[in-house]
């Protein structure tokens, strides 16, 4: 229907009006509806539609399904072509090559043989109150990352509002950056659905690497089905990445979530990896594996975060949480000299099927002592009702695992270092712990290990190791509410002093 191709798309008059402006862009059939290649830097494309109803749908104040009939920008739908990893691959909806300044309003894209949109080399991208839905893509593996929306390099700044999106093959949405800066990238109120049962993915995909940057916020919005994560965050970067993730529900009926799949997932694989993060006031369920996991796993960099006033699970339901893994789940390999540093505070965990809030630092594998610290505030959480399948295990509410191994088999044994608040002795501080202990234990339990060092702030150590585990384990019981005798704190450490009261050097 639109083809410019190296052809600069100028300024015609002045904002709003500028570049090239349409009402409406309709197609059916054919390798393409949409191509901008080569559109140079000084305008772009602007979409309008006509109408005012809910093409997108709405999440708040209530949620309402796309409606077709409103989408007035035009409906562009199965375009054909074989598999085509190039920049301006046929058998998708709307390529995006190289141009700037897009802007698409009350458009439906569905049923598309490899992508709904493809984007490459993007600098500013909006779709609002728009529908993607159908089967996009027909492949999810090797080069074939075929889908809802796919960019490589969008840069700039890019929002997505009011919007439905589901039938991805892979990923509903994927944004993956070499180089370059995002910021910042928005979803607001937007629906994000199932892809497929056969090769499905993720929800929404955001990976910065090499020297990217991206930055992101997710906000108002509803995750209901992946077969992978519902969202997941990849960093192999070290650019001043930036999370906020808030007021957002997550709930997964895909028919085919894989084994440890489900829920929320940061994690990072790269040197020098760089993630500022904000995780609050969410909702998240139906998971397999653990519903929120971030996960610091490069040899250098630094996270810093917030988790605050989420609620996993649902009170008084069986296995809502995580039917195989946790509730919360942070720190990583920490390899080489990395540090996460987190507040895990006000949340609600219930129907876990593992640990509820599990803090973990250990089996780096690189040929260097690892040195990786892992700084935790966790305070005013309540972690109750584990699922039956938590029961037949020896899982905690709150677990703090420092130093996994010895890894005396690679002769670089760890040098872990933690340093934790823990409950508080005012009453709004506490976590509330219970029911791990009728499965035998313990509600809360603090465990270093081999040569790892432990401070844990308001702790006076006497110097003595297995005292201090007994010692420990009082001050755990005085400063949470857990069921009688229900705190553990190991004293078997081949450290000195495994226990400090202030936060190791």
């Amino acid at each position: 229907a639109l083809n410019v191709t190296h052809t600069t798309i100028g300024p015609a008059g002045t904002a709003p009006d500028s570049g090239l402006r349409f009402q409406r862009i309709a197609a059916t059939g054919g390798a393409n509806g949409i191509v901008l290649n080569n559109t140079g830097a000084s305008g772009g494309l602007t979409v309008t539609g006509n109408t005012s109803g809910l093409c997108g749908g709405d999440v708040k104040p209530s949620v309402v399904a796309g409606a077709a009939a409103d989408c007035s920008g035009g409906h562009i739908q199965n375009t054909t072509g074989g598999d085509d990893s190039s920049a301006t691959p046929v058998g998708t909806g709307i390529v995006l090559n190289n141009t700037r300044s897009v802007s698409l309003t009350r458009m439906r894209l569905s049923g598309h043989a490899n992508y709904a949109i493809r984007g490459t080399g993007v600098d500013g991208f909006t779709l609002s109150n728009s529908l993607i839905d159908g089967t996009n893509g027909t492949s999810g593996s090797g080069a074939f990352i075929e889908g809802g929306i796919y960019f490589t390099g969008l840069t700039g700044s890019a929002a997505v509002t009011n919007s439905s999106i589901s039938g991805g093959y892979l990923n509903n949405v994927s944004v993956v950056n070499t180089s370059g800066t995002l910021d910042r990238l928005t979803f607001t109120e937007v629906q994000i659905g199932a892809n497929s049962t056969a090769e499905g993915g993720d929800g929404l995909f955001l990976q910065p690497d090499g020297t990217a940057t991206i930055k992101a916020t997710v906000e108002d919005s509803r995750f209901t089905a992946a077969r992978g994560d519902l969202f997941q965050m990849s960093l192999r970067t070290g650019g001043a990445n930036d999370l906020v993730f808030q007021r957002n529900a997550l709930s997964n009926n895909h028919s085919n979530i894989v084994s440890g799949g489900g829920g929320f997932t940061i994690t990072s694989s790269g040197d020098a990896t760089s993630l500022t993060y904000n995780i609050s006031d969410n909702t998240f369920r139906d998971s397999v594996g653990a519903n929120l996991v971030i996960g610091m796993d490069g040899k250098s960099g630094t996270f810093t975060g917030t988790i605050n006033n989420n609620t996993i699970g649902v009170q008084g339901a069986t296995q809502a949480g995580s039917t195989q893994g946790g509730g919360i789940v942070i720190g990583g390999f920490l390899q080489g000299t990395s540090t996460h540093t987190v507040a895990v505070t006000n949340n609600r965990v219930y129907d876990y099927s593992n640990n509820g809030i599990l803090m973990v630092a250990g089996e780096a594998t690189v040929l260097a002592s690892p040195t990786g610290r892992l700084n935790a505030t966790i305070q005013g959480n309540t972690v109750a009702e584990p699922s039956p399948s938590a029961q037949l295990g020896a899982f905690n509410g709150i677990r703090m695992v420092m130093g996994t191994s010895s890894q005396a088999s690679l002769g670089v044994p760890h040098a872990y270092k933690g340093c934790f608040t823990i409950g508080s002795a005012t009453a709004a501080l506490k976590n509330t712990v219970s029911g791990s202990s009728t499965g035998g234990a313990s509600e809360i339990r603090l465990f270093p290990r081999f040569n790892a060092q432990v401070g844990v702030i308001g702790f006076t150590p006497t110097g003595n190791t297995a005292s201090d585990g007994a010692a420990m384990s009082q001050f755990l019981r005085a400063n949470n509410t857990t069921s009688a005798g229900a705190v553990g704190a190991d004293g078997s450490n081949s450290s000195t002093n495994p226990y400090l009261g202030t936060c190791p050097p």
